[in-house]
Order: structure tokens, then C-alpha cells, then sequence
């Protein structure tokens, strides 16, 4: 639904909206996306406890800056495939993450490769399976709180995009 409008310009008001919207919903039990597209219109999507989908918003995505929770029940404390795979279908500019312990954000640069959706989401989980799994296996990681993140680290290198996690 259309819930409101900001000068998306304005970095101060974008990061407000978001800073909203994380207060908000950080507690909820299922996934709340708030889209700020790039002519101003603020969108929120409500989902399920694990995964909410965006793309009904009735515009064009591209340069749009989203954020939206990870319950703590469904959290991996880092962004997901789904994530990586909506992020590159709207082509995004930022989006932003956030669970009871982290925030997590992606942001397309000049340099970010222009992939698949579906092939960034298997990406994803073919470096999760290998080379994250052999960082758990040599006790990099710790692989319940860090697979995911580890992956968005390796992946972001791979697609040219930044990638931080921050407590």
C-alpha cells in the first residue's frame, strides 16, 4: 500500500522513514518491506514470518531503497538468497535489513554487475554450500551465526556491490 511521501533526495528524511519503519516492525513475528521508489512514494508490503515480496508495488523499482525486517524467529543474521535475488530483479539501490542483533545492507555501485535474478539466487546458495561450508569446516566461522553473512561477503566481491552487517 501507498502509505506516504519524502523528498528522496533528502538523505536525512529517507533515513528517518527507515529508522521508522525499523522501530515498527522489529518485533513482528512475519516480514514488513518499506520502499522508498525513486519519485518519493513510500510503499509497505507486509509478508509471512520469513519472506515478504515487494514486487506488487505498481511501479518501476529500479533506484528504489527498501528495508525491511528479519523476525528473530527466521533471522540468519545477514540478508538471504531471496534478498540477493529481489535486489537484482528490482535492480535496487539499497536495500537494508535489519533483526533484533544486526543491520544488514546492500548497495549498488557503479561497478555492481547487472545478473540474473535467478542466477545471483543460486549463487548464493552454491558459495553458501561450498565455499562457506569449507570455512566452517576449517573453524572460520561459526556456521549458525555467520553462513549467511559470510556468503554476502564473498558474493558482494563477486558482483561488485557493498555488503555490511553492522551490530
Amino acid at each position: 500500500i501507498h502509505i506516504g511521501e519524502v523528498d528522496f533526495n533528502d538523505n536525512e528524511a529517507v533515513t528517518s522513514v527507515f529508522q521508522n519503519a525499523e522501530q515498527e516492525c522489529l518485533d513482528l513475528p512475519y516480514e514488513v518491506n518499506t520502499t522508498i521508489t525513486t519519485d518519493g512514494k513510500v510503499w509497505r508490503t507486509s509478508g509471512e514470518a520469513g519472506y515478504v515480496n515487494p514486487l506488487d508495488i505498481p511501479v518501476d523499482l529500479t533506484g528504489a531503497y527498501s528495508y525491511h525486517n528479519h523476525p528473530a524467529e527466521k533471522t540468519h543474521y545477514s540478508l538471504s538468497a531471496e534478498d540477493v535475488r529481489y535486489f537484482f530483479e528490482a535492480r535496487q539501490a539499497v536495500s537494508k535489513a535489519s533483526d533484533p542483533w544486526f543491520e544488514y545492507q546492500m548497495t549498488r555501485t557503479t561497478e555492481t554487475l547487472d545478473v540474473d535474478k535467478d542466477w545471483a539466487f543460486s549463487r548464493f546458495h552454491e558459495i553458501r554450500r561450498t565455499e562457506v561450508r569449507y570455512l566452517a569446516f576449517q573453524g572460520l566461522i561459526d556456521p549458525d551465526f555467520d553462513e549467511y553473512h559470510a556468503t554476502m561477503m564473498i558474493l558482494s566481491k563477486e558482483l561488485k556491490f557493498r555488503y555490511e552487517r553492522k551490530a
